[in-house]
């Protein structure tokens, strides 16, 4: 779009379009800056009084955080919220940083290391309660995110209370 397209619209609006467009050319345009600093972080309440985050994206995080063993969809959560499933997307993806099916991903995830680090269930349990009936994925996932199989990080875990090192504390 050229500064020649200008033409049916109003002072303001000219001015206003031919910044973006010069800014635009120059690379300088503002980017979106996520919610986020740390991808998966649960939402609390100052950060909707704050203004940080769309009351809706709040609500749904809150929805996911409750039932994470729920077979959640794209669909459900954006019906949640009576959005469109793109708009939904897009909006959670501005305050969150992250797509709604990662978010859920990284909430499941966390929630199976705090049940590795905290209970002796077997790891076919702690799937079904987190939702994730499918072993490969969720050690594929698993892998990724942490560095280790949930196996071999339960025992590394627990090795390390065994020895006296403080739980924060990296090896």
């Amino acid at each position: 779009m050229g500064l020649r397209n200008f033409k049916n619209l109003s002072n303001s609006s000219v001015t206003r379009a031919k910044k973006r467009f010069k800014q635009r050319q120059k690379g300088e345009r503002k980017k979106v800056l996520p919610v986020f600093t740390k991808p998966g972080r649960i939402l609390t309440g100052a950060d909707i009084w704050s203004s940080r985050v769309d009351g809706r994206i709040f609500y749904i995080t809150k929805q996911l955080v409750s039932n994470l063993n729920y077979d959640w969809t794209i669909e459900e959560m954006a019906g949640l919220v009576e959005l469109s499933v793109p708009h939904f997307q897009r909006l959670f993806k501005i305050n969150t940083g992250i797509s709604p099916m990662a978010y859920l991903r990284d909430l499941r995830l966390e929630r199976a290391c705090e049940r590795l680090e905290s209970s002796f269930q077997q790891l076919k349990q702690i799937l079904a309660h987190i939702g994730m009936p499918d072993h490969s994925h969720f050690t594929r996932d698993f892998k990724v995110k942490f560095g280790l199989t949930p196996t071999e990080y339960r025992r590394q875990h627990w090795q390390k209370i065994q020895n006296g090192s403080p739980l924060g504390a990296k090896s």
